[in-house]
């Protein structure tokens, strides 16, 4: 009887011939006979069949056994069975089997087994190892015996650990993935199903609770630990390791998490594992007592440093850093304050703190911080700090420079005086303090050309869930923000570019997408990404929830721009007339920049060194210095033939080098100033 035949081994062995179950096996060994055929794919020899099932028996009563199940299986499955007087095989166009499926997901091949691996697998999609955990109905060939067949027995043992030892990997490797991704709730169910088919693997289930504790179950993960635990002995004889016991100790303690002031976020925050990473990292290194993060208007400074901030208020984070501050983590945002007392008041109340005596109320503060592990988070402080005094000696603004000195020699003292405190500033300005570590924040993560995101295909676009896609995190801002006014908004392969070319007119700046998408209710994203590239004065909205400096791309950079001193102003104006990066020998000769001023711009987060000796201004920042530019008629003109001028002679200087061995590393320094040279 011909016809196709399909073979479920995993788990136990099932058989079917055109739908119909294949009985009437002479004997176990005849059957297993099949499943070796089946499972190895390829041609035996008689004399190996032999003795892989009647090993014992001398030579020749081995090959007549083995004619008699070769005869039975022909009998049963016709000429799917192909045999001549050396080997044995089965027809491989009319078998299906599910081993073969499993190796193939998992993207290996069902001979290539040579032991246990620690990782013998690329990462894979997460859809290929849910199918190859769903093919997986248990142990190869499960409860099926054959006795007398040693060799036999070893091969079905080996294939076993094979195909567990797969499929665990594959579920650990796709759960660490979802876990770095932030998809928790998937991570934990990979993280189960590696439990259910390796109860005893210690790292899965210190990862189940872990990831428990970060969605907020600590009272189901200390539950797990006892079912580790009790999982441990019965099947082991051991009590769990000493970095289980000490995550249970930890999550143990976490029902008393540090107090704290941070705001709830009202939306989730998307991207920055990288700079969270280096942040926390920087944090809680032993010499890192003030870490000020800069960055321009807009660039989402306040959002990542209560992320960051909010993580040490989690039990995984501080077990996984060895870091925490069990005295408090306090948020204090210094937009309103306009004295050093007001600032010394508002840290009392934060702190819950109470004056006991009139008069040296900083004394007083600095005392009760004195033995605290406390986390201060001060927020907006640039308005504070004179940070233009080293140029126009003046005050910027309606705060005297005095408060800027008072603020920085408070915080001074704070540190000086409370050797577990650490301070976390955001400013749009450096402060110049000593022992001041600086964390530089730039856009979110976008697409700078299209043709990354054309490879990706119709069919893969529409099955893939955009809005989850981690690798463009100034894209998915985009899809939250646009659902916030459309719940149902699917990002459609039609409207990539347009969004893409959003985020990159924008350069990842997180106000800037907010704002574009804030008009999704009235426009496509190619229309509004048109508007943008027609006038940054689009990017404006009425969001109550927003300071005034942040309904507009213009008051954000206004803002800073109130900040410079003059020369600063004249300078940032001139710099505007740079596309992409300029050198710095550019910049003083056809702006007349200083070593100094230029060191200013960029400790104000209005010009980023990109590469050594060469620095770029944010497009939206450019276009508004450029603007005051163009207001200066006969400047803009002065200047706009500088550039030119500067740019021909680098070009009549770079001709001759075209024809000799420096021809490689022009081409490079025109390519570097391409836009310029246009």
């Amino acid at each position: 009887m011909a016809g196709s035949l399909h073979f479920s081994l995993l788990g136990d062995p099932q058989v079917t011939n055109n739908n119909d179950s294949v009985t009437g096996f002479i004997s176990s060994k005849a059957q297993a006979l099949l499943y070796y055929l089946a499972a190895t794919g390829q041609p035996h020899s008689r004399d190996h069949l032999a003795t892989l099932f009647w090993g014992y028996m001398p030579s020749a009563a081995a090959r007549k056994n083995l004619t008699k199940a070769l005869s039975n299986l022909r009998k049963l499955i016709g000429s799917i069975l192909i045999t001549d007087h050396q080997n044995a095989a089965l027809a491989s166009e009319a078998v299906a089997l599910d081993l073969h499926a499993f190796h193939t997901l998992l993207r290996r091949s069902p001979t290539s087994y040579t032991g246990p691996d620690p990782n013998p697998l690329a990462h894979l999609h997460v859809d290929q190892v849910w199918q190859a955990d769903e093919l997986y109905r248990g142990p190869f060939l499960n409860n099926f015996i054959v006795r007398d067949a040693p060799e036999f027995e070893l091969w079905m043992e080996t294939m076993r650990e094979e195909c567990r030892h797969l499929l665990t990997v594959a579920l650990e490797d796709a759960a660490e993935q979802a876990l770095h991704s932030g998809t928790l709730e998937q991570a934990l169910a990979l993280s189960e199903r590696t439990l259910y088919h390796e109860p005893t693997w210690e790292p899965a289930h210190r990862r189940l609770m872990t990831l428990l504790a970060r969605l907020e179950r600590v009272e189901e993960a200390l539950a797990h630990y006892e079912r580790c635990c009790h999982t441990l002995r019965q099947e082991l004889g051991v009590e769990p390791a000493v970095e289980t016991a000490r995550l249970y100790e930890t999550l143990k303690a976490a029902n008393t998490p540090p107090p704290h002031n941070l705001p709830t976020a009202t939306t989730r925050f998307v991207g920055r594992e990288t700079e969270l990473l280096t942040l926390s990292t920087l944090l809680c290194s032993a010499d890192c007592r003030l870490l000020t993060i800069t960055g321009a208007g807009g660039v989402g400074k306040t959002r990542l440093a209560l992320q960051l901030a909010n993580q040490f208020t989690n039990p995984l984070t501080t077990h996984t850093l060895n870091c925490s501050f069990p005295d408090g983590i306090y948020f204090l945002s210094l937009t309103s304050l306009d004295s050093a007392e007001t600032i010394i008041a508002m840290m009392a109340e934060r702190l819950g703190f109470t004056f006991y005596v009139e008069g040296n109320s900083k004394k007083q503060l600095l005392d009760a911080l004195q033995d605290r592990q406390t986390l201060l988070v001060l927020d907006n402080v640039e308005h504070l700090v004179d940070t233009g005094g080293d140029t126009d000696g003046g005050q910027h603004g309606n705060l005297p420079a005095q408060l800027g000195s008072e603020l920085i020699a408070l915080v001074t003292e704070i540190l000086a005086g409370s050797p577990h405190l650490k301070i976390v500033m955001t400013s749009r300005a450096r402060l110049n303090m000593h022992g001041e570590h600086l964390f530089s924040l730039g856009g979110l993560h976008f697409p700078e050309q299209l043709g990354s995101l054309a490879a990706r295909g119709t069919a893969e676009s529409s099955r893939l869930d955009l809005a989850s896609d981690t690798e463009y995190s100034a894209v998915q801002l985009f899809i939250q923000c646009a659902r916030r006014l459309q719940a149902d908004y699917v990002l459609l392969d039609q409207d990539w570019s347009a969004v893409v070319r959003i985020c990159q007119l924008v350069q990842g700046m997180p106000l800037g997408i907010l704002l574009a998408a804030a008009w999704m209710d009235i426009y496509t994203p190619a229309e509004i990404a048109e508007e943008i590239n027609r006038s940054f004065d689009f990017l404006a909205a009425d969001l109550p929830d927003l300071p005034l400096r942040q309904r507009s791309i213009r008051a954000a950079i206004d803002h800073s721009w109130r900040m410079l001193a003059p020369q600063e102003q004249q300078l940032f104006e001139r710099l505007s007339i740079f596309r992409g990066s300029l050198s710095r020998r550019a910049a003083q000769q056809v702006a007349n920049a200083t070593p100094h001023l230029l060191q200013s711009l960029v400790k104000k987060s209005l010009l980023q060194p990109v590469v050594k000796g060469r620095f770029a201004l944010h497009e939206l920042l450019r276009q508004y210095a450029h603007e005051k530019l163009a207001a200066t008629s006969p400047t803009a003109l002065e200047i706009g033939k500088r550039h030119s001028a500067y740019f021909v002679e680098a070009t009549v200087a770079w001709t001759p080098a075209l024809k000799d061995e420096r021809q490689q590393q022009t081409l490079k320094a025109m390519e570097t100033d391409s836009e310029n040279l246009r």
